[in-house]
């Protein structure tokens, strides 16, 4: 993850708080914490399961906890320009990693949270 988003602008890689695996932290006082989750397959629905199966093959989850959402997109716009992924946006949408970058794209204002 470090490697693939060290070009964000404004980025510096803070420590691991708070039970997080690691934070990211941006200019004017942004961040993204972040953790991996073994147990997350529990969480998701047998369709969903598969449709990640399908996108990424053999896959784990890294979950964002963020603090402003240019900060997150900053994040998963990295992290899909370099792996096979699939986001939840955790507010009812899924989306193919090439699938949410094209969305961003089109609408950079987009708040999946107003949805």
């Amino acid at each position: 993850l470090t490697s693939a988003i060290r070009s964000i602008d404004g980025l510096v890689l803070g420590s691991s708080t708070g039970g997080f695996d690691g934070l990211l932290e941006f200019s004017g006082d942004r961040r993204v914490y972040f953790r991996t989750d073994p147990d997350i397959a529990l969480y998701f629905e047998p369709d969903e399961l598969q449709r990640v199966a399908a996108t990424v093959g053999d896959w784990r989850a890294l979950l964002f906890d963020y603090s402003e959402i240019d900060a997150v997109k900053a994040t998963v716009v990295a992290v899909a320009r370099r792996w096979p992924c699939v986001v939840d946006d955790d507010h009812g949408g899924t989306y193919e990693g090439a699938e949410f970058l094209r969305r961003l794209a089109a609408e950079p204002a987009w708040d999946w949270r107003l949805s």
